[in-house]
């Protein structure tokens, strides 16, 4: 392969600055609210909005009971507009043991065209209904989920971290802008194989994706009507282009002999391993000599792009 031409010294980016406003850090202390929320039976009144209701439900389209469309003991929060249009609204108001019909029309754009456009019934009974009991914010609480002794000191640690979130968003964002940049003048060639091999990595992590949503992947290709072949043509653009810049940031660390350090690895592993209640070990256990490799790659891709950034010409908006 010939020697790859790219500047990326100075390269032009603008950088956004946002500050957390008093309505997002009161949105995410609240968030933090609910999460600590305790769900509480409730037996005295009708179903609202926000509730989470354990139904039986059987749909039927002109009286015939359809596939997919019977649940039982199925949990759903009202107002989360999980369900199909209207079914949600017509649970409310209800009691625990209640039987009652929900009348819908299913959208004509729904994945399922069997029922695309299509008017059903469902049967349906309440079993329970429960609702969240919001702790309040006070330094009881803050006690209880940080090391904050404090309601003003938990707010400014919320704002920081929020803050530093923001942050890191920003730089992911200029950092991809600027890598797209980068390359719009880089010409390189790779083989229809590479690109194959890259195709296979971006089906794996799809199905990563989807299973980590409680999805296979064959389920996924069943209810979308899409095949394989179908979803890697629409990832080929995406697959060149990965491709074309890994090659030239690979060329770009051994020209600024940038490298991954032992210890840089050990670092990022604590963290992630902290993140999902692992020791470093376990989580390097779970990554395995072969998935390592990959992992000491990624973390130099990231170390070649953030050398880039750095020497950008960096215009804040």
């Amino acid at each position: 392969m010939k020697e790859i031409e790219v500047n990326y010294i100075g390269l032009p980016i603008e950088l956004k600055k946002q500050v957390i406003t008093e309505e997002q850090l009161a949105a995410i202390i609240q968030g933090e609210l609910k999460a600590a929320a305790k769900k509480e039976l409730v037996s005295t009144r009708e179903t609202q909005n926000g509730d989470e209701i354990i139904l039986d439900y059987a749909g039927f389209v002109a009286d015939e009971q359809f596939e997919g469309g019977t649940a039982e003991k199925q949990s759903l929060v009202l107002g989360s507009h999980t369900f199909i249009p209207g079914f949600e609204e017509q649970c409310l108001g209800k009691c625990a043991g209640d039987c009652f019909d929900v009348k819908v029309t299913f959208p004509s754009e729904y994945h399922a065209s069997n029922l695309a456009g299509k008017n059903a019934v469902f049967h349906c009974k309440i079993h329970s209904i429960f609702r969240d009991n919001v702790p309040e914010l006070n330094d009881e609480f803050v006690k209880t989920v940080s090391k904050c002794s404090s309601v003003e000191e938990y707010r400014e640690f919320v704002r920081k971290e929020a803050q530093r979130s923001l942050d890191n968003q920003a730089r992911f964002e200029a950092r991809d802008e600027l890598m797209r940049k980068m390359m719009e003048d880089v010409e390189i060639s790779v083989s229809k194989e590479v690109i194959n091999a890259e195709l296979d990595v971006m089906m794996a992590e799809l199905s990563d994706q989807l299973t980590l949503q409680g999805i296979g992947l064959e389920q996924y290709l069943e209810h979308t009507g899409k095949t394989r072949d179908f979803i890697r043509a629409q990832m080929l653009t995406d697959a060149i282009y990965r491709v074309r810049l890994n090659l030239t940031l690979e060329h770009i660390a051994e020209k600024e002999n940038i490298e991954i350090t032992e210890e840089e690895v050990d670092e990022v592993i604590k963290l992630a391993a902290g993140q999902y209640g692992m020791t470093p070990e376990e989580a390097r256990e779970s990554i395995g000599e072969i998935g390592m490799e990959g992992f000491k790659q990624d973390l130099l891709r990231q170390k070649v792009e953030n050398f880039i950034l750095d020497h950008a010409d960096i215009k804040l908006v």
